[in-house]
């Protein structure tokens, strides 16, 4: 699994995680970050199709993996849920949006709620009185975000096998079943989502699985940003060389195996080559110039 980090400017880092096929978790466990393996973290600044497929290459050549570059299904419900929200909203956070509206057209419809006591009819209606429009529409993003989650589930549970569109399919026919009301929108969510399975299993043989999800590269991201702090606001820094230690159940016994093994020789040179100049490096040059400068 391949993903990048941003952090400011045109500053990105590509980050290729794997794992052995017969390493896979059993069906219904997913996928632990310690149960990965960090095989590139490459810095860059423009990254087109044509430099992944580079380091793909580079990497199959190196480590005999496969380097097939196939969507997730993560980033593939994403782009099929509805309505568009701000331009930096993340998907993720549609439920908690449909919640509110949710709970705020619960309360516009009761006038006794112990939570409107000490508001006026007049004044919740002047404030929230628009959510009643959009009650439909409401009830309808709700069955798609239930469709979506319980894909990702699904899917970051059993992973990618023969078969598994199938299952999946009950699982949402299901959920569908559930619904009050028949509702087209999830519907055709689902039937794509189910179809998008069916496509990727195919390219598997019989008793194989692979994984269709990149939940734990993007938390790989999150304990990254977690180590920067502040930093993460100056841009990418050499810390990124810590990167595969994130993945890592820490010990005293792995840290006197792994010390002797990089020389600091070796990391200040691969931070050379990879890392360049960074945006941190550029601003102490420009304080040092300035205080070195003659007065005036």
């Amino acid at each position: 699994m391949a993903d990048h980090s941003n952090q400011i400017g045109t500053e990105k880092v590509l980050q290729i995680l794997g794992i052995r096929a017969s390493q896979l978790p059993p069906p219904g466990q997913t996928l632990r970050l310690q149960d990965l393996c960090v095989l590139a973290v490459v810095p860059g600044t423009n990254w087109k199709r044509e430099d992944v497929r580079r380091e793909y290459a580079k990497l199959a050549s190196n480590s005999q993996c496969d380097s097939t570059d196939r969507i997730g299904s993560l980033h593939f419900a994403a782009a099929r849920t509805l309505p568009p929200q701000k331009p930096k909203a993340r998907f993720m956070n549609l439920g908690p949006t449909l919640r509110w509206g949710q709970m705020i057209s619960h309360h516009l419809s009761d006038s006794h709620s112990t939570s409107r006591s000490g508001i006026t009819a007049q004044r919740m209606n002047d404030k929230l009185g628009w959510v009643r429009g959009f009650r439909a529409d409401l009830a309808c993003w709700n069955r798609c975000d239930k469709v979506m989650q319980a894909s990702l589930k699904f899917i970051n549970q059993q992973g990618l096998y023969r078969g598994a569109a199938a299952t999946l399919k009950e699982l949402l026919d299901d959920l569908a079943s559930e619904h009050s009301s028949a509702c087209e929108l999830s519907a055709t969510m689902a039937s794509k989502l189910i179809e998008f399975v069916k496509e990727s299993e195919a390219e598997l043989g019989d008793g194989e699985r692979a994984w269709l999800s990149t939940e734990n590269l993007e938390s790989s991201f999150g304990r990254f940003k977690q180590l920067e702090g502040q930093h993460s606001k100056g841009g990418f820094t050499s810390l990124v060389a810590a990167m595969p230690m994130l993945l890592t159940d820490r010990t005293a016994e792995l840290v006197r195996k792994s010390l002797p093994s990089v020389s600091v020789a070796q990391m200040k040179r691969w931070l050379s080559e990879e890392l360049g100049t960074t945006l941190t490096s550029k601003r102490v040059t420009a304080y040092q110039e300035f205080a070195s400068a003659p007065p005036g």
